[in-house]
């Protein structure tokens, strides 16, 4: 699966017979028989390794609030494949690191394709790749459960544990006042 293109310069003799007898080429079979060498020694010496491909799932993100599913898959938009030599050993030269996706939860609606992080490709610790990890569906928003979760998260906010809290105290401070009332009562008989 690998194109070459071969230049070579002076590869040729313009006399018929060399000095010690032997017979010469021409200047067009000369640069033949010089490729044809060196043709063998490229496919031996190269190849190409994906390392990451728009066709591999890379994870599942969790969808909020989305109509008929609740999650979506993640992939690299783009292919990266290198051209590397055969004495390259992938699994110890090649180091693929994506962008911490384990905490990442979407909300509806999600647009294929939409962004959600980074896989970077290292050869050796040097960066030589990088593609945007995208989202391979689109996923609708279901008004139903967008209610409930807009519901859910005004009861969960940082104003409503504010909220939360203040009742709590006072609700503290009128058992202690019951508490003391009822001490007062019972000494006072």
């Amino acid at each position: 699966g690998l194109s070459y293109v071969f230049v070579c310069i002076n590869t040729t003799a313009t006399s018929t017979t060399g000095e010690d007898g032997e017979k010469l080429y021409s200047a067009e079979i000369s640069t033949y028989k010089t490729i044809h060498q060196f043709l063998p020694w490229a496919l031996a010496s190269f190849r190409y390794h994906t390392v990451v491909s728009p066709y591999s799932a890379i994870a599942t993100i969790p969808v909020k609030a989305g109509k008929g599913r609740d999650s979506v898959t993640i992939i690299a938009r783009d292919v990266i494949e290198l051209l590397v030599t055969k004495d390259i050993n992938p699994d110890t030269d090649i180091s693929v690191v994506y962008t911490d996706l384990s905490d990442l939860t979407l909300s509806a609606p999600v647009a294929e394709g939409q962004e959600v992080g980074r896989v970077y490709v290292y050869l050796k610790g040097e960066l030589v790749g990088e593609s945007p990890l995208v989202t391979n569906d689109g996923v609708m928003e279901s008004s139903a459960l967008s209610a409930v979760d807009k519901v859910k998260n005004m009861l969960t906010g940082d104003f409503m544990k504010k909220i939360y809290k203040w009742a709590l105290i006072i609700f503290a401070a009128y058992l202690v006042i019951v508490f003391f009332m009822f001490i007062y009562r019972v000494v006072r008989k």
